[in-house]
């Protein structure tokens, strides 16, 4: 049962925050450089939905972003996730 949503908010920038995720480890490995398991409730990287070297997607605070690597340069988008009043019960 949806009322519609309250807000939410899409949009791009050329700052990244995924440094902020970045673990203390000298390993190349991806999935170790970082802390996983990212969802709109847990910060962290989302592995699955991830490509190294082409796309990343995190979340901080509720906020989806999406660092892309593309040839000319890279950028971030970010994306709120919409909040119902079903989503409040």
């Amino acid at each position: 049962m949806g009322y519609g949503y309250l807000n939410k908010i899409i949009g791009t920038t050329s700052r990244s925050r995924l440094n902020e995720l970045r673990k203390s480890s000298a390993s190349t490995v991806f999935t170790n450089q970082y802390f996983g398991n990212g969802s709109f409730t847990n910060d962290g990287v989302d592995f699955v939905n991830s490509t190294q070297n082409e796309k990343v997607v995190y979340y901080i605070g509720g906020i989806k972003y999406t660092d892309y690597y593309t040839q000319y340069y890279p950028y971030s988008s970010y994306d709120t996730i919409p909040i119902g009043l079903e989503n409040l019960f």
